[in-house]
């Protein structure tokens, strides 16, 4: 019982933490959004914030302890893991979209196909988007000719992208080289 009550306690403590930043965090998403920043990056960004913030918290009220910055820098993974895999997928997941799509009835494919290329494609202007992400991160960028190029960033990318997809077996469609393979 005397090695329980410590643990237990630390395992209240992280829950407070991830909790608070989970709450500023998506304070700052709602009320003070970046515009034109892609959902992620406001995300990780308002992340990044609340985690110096606690921390600047923790300094301030004598509190910083090496446990209590480990559990700082574990519940600002714990976030951006979380971040990371649930509001973000709702925001781009195809199949959140065909979920939605059903929750107002019966559709064939060709119906869900339809409705996706409309409104999730054009509607939701999923290609400018990630155009614009992946120029914001360095991998295309815009030519004079209004056409578009990886950058050196981006071929590695790409490359990385093809060895774990590989390695993880996934869809290659995405992630497919021109011309076979």
């Amino acid at each position: 019982m005397k090695r329980f009550i410590p643990l237990l306690k630390l395992y209240l403590w992280l829950a407070v933490i991830a909790a608070v930043m989970q709450g500023v965090s998506l304070l700052f998403i709602n009320v003070a959004a970046i515009d034109g920043l892609p959902y992620l990056y406001n995300g990780a960004f308002y992340i990044f914030i609340t985690t110096g913030l606690i921390a600047a918290f923790l300094f301030w009220r004598k509190l910083a302890s090496d446990m209590n910055l480990i559990l700082l820098s574990f519940a600002c993974v714990v976030n951006l893991a979380y971040f990371a895999l649930i509001p973000t997928i709702v925001d781009r997941s195809i199949s959140v979209f065909v979920m939605n799509e059903l929750a107002g009835g019966p559709k064939t494919q060709e119906q869900l196909e339809k409705a996706f290329v409309e409104k999730f494609v054009y509607q939701g202007g999923a290609v400018p988007k990630r155009i614009f992400e992946q120029s914001l991160s360095g991998n295309i960028v815009k030519l004079d000719d209004g056409s578009y190029q990886l950058t050196g960033s981006g071929h590695g990318t790409v490359g990385l992208f093809r060895t774990l997809g590989k390695i993880y077996n996934t869809d290659q469609v995405s992630i497919k080289k021109e011309g076979g393979e």
